[in-house]
This record gives structure tokens, sequence and C-alpha cells, in this order.
């Protein structure tokens, strides 16, 4: 065995038993960068499924339609690659040159970055698309005689658990994919 590949087995061993005892360091920093760097790619990728999608409107806001192919690669493109952005910008200012600790802050960010996402929709912000739509409560000064029909908030909810399900794997694979590098 090369004795270059011999010390870097003793290095990693060493650095997992600081690890298992110390604990990995979050940089707050980072993770705070990262998880608004995803929450700003959110808002331009559903400023673009949205602009993509306009001519599809109908009359009456609520009506159960179907998305389209355009609609539906914008929305789960832009599901994923926001947090691949908020991830990698995460684990690369975190200064972590180890996969696992700067996957660790990707996914932190998207821990952060979901209050946010939750709290823009519910204060009237929703520029997000239509996969996103789950997540907005009903303002406070909504009209209350409009009713939501069940099959919109079931399509609302399935697509929102998607569409936070594919950011939590893309913001590990975009800090992964920074302490790859």
């Amino acid at each position: 065995m090369p004795l270059q590949l011999v010390q870097d087995l003793e290095v990693d061993a060493l650095e997992r038993q600081n690890m298992a005892t110390v604990g990995w360091p979050v940089a707050w920093s980072a993770v705070w960068v990262g998880a608004l760097a995803g929450v700003a790619a959110t808002v331009m990728f559903g400023l673009c499924g949205i602009a993509m999608g306009a001519h599809r409107l109908e009359a009456h806001p609520l009506a159960v339609r179907p998305l389209g192919w355009p609609g539906v690669v914008a929305a789960v493109g832009g599901a994923f690659l926001s947090f691949v952005i908020g991830g990698w910008i995460a684990g690369r200012l975190s200064g972590n040159h180890r996969s696992e600790t700067s996957a660790l802050h990707g996914a932190i960010a998207w821990l952060v970055a979901v209050p946010i996402l939750i709290e823009l929709p519910a204060l009237g912000a929703a520029p997000f698309g239509q996969w996103w739509s789950g997540l907005a409560a009903r303002p406070v000064l909504a009209d209350t005689r409009s009713e939501v029909p069940p099959p919109m908030v079931r399509h609302a909810a399935a697509g929102t658990a998607t569409a936070l399900l594919l950011g939590l794997m893309g913001g590990v694979l975009g800090g992964w994919l920074a302490g790859a590098v």
C-alpha cells in the first residue's frame, strides 16, 4: 500500500474519532445564506413557471385543471434545483471539504427555509407556482364566501408535499456536491 494512502486513512480515522466525540460543526451564517438563496431561487423558478403557464388561467381561479407538461417540468425542476442551489451555497460557505458535513449544511438550510416558505404565502405573497400552493394558509383578509373544492385541497397538499421532499433531496445533493468539489 502506498505511504500516502496509509497516511490519508489514518487522518480519516482520526477525523472520524474527533467527530464522534465533538460532533459536526454547523456554520450558521452559511446555513442562513443557503436558505435565503433557496427561497430566492424558489421564487424565481415559481415566477418562471407562472409565466410559462399564465395562458392556462381560467375564469374561476380555484378550478381544478391539469398543470400541463411545461408547468410540471417547471414545478419539479424548480422545487429541486432551487434547493440544489441553496444547499450548494450552504456547503461551500461552511468551509468544509467533506461531503457529509456539506450535505448536512444543505439539509439544515432546507429546514431553515421551510418556515420562510410557509410564512410568505400566509402573508399574501405567493409567487411560488401551483406546486407550493398547499403552503398558503387563508389570509385573515381573505374572502370567506368562496369555498375551496376538496379535490383542489387534496391536489395542493400532495403537490406541496412532493415539492418539499424534492427540495430536501436537492438541498442534500447540493451540499454533497459542494463538499465533493
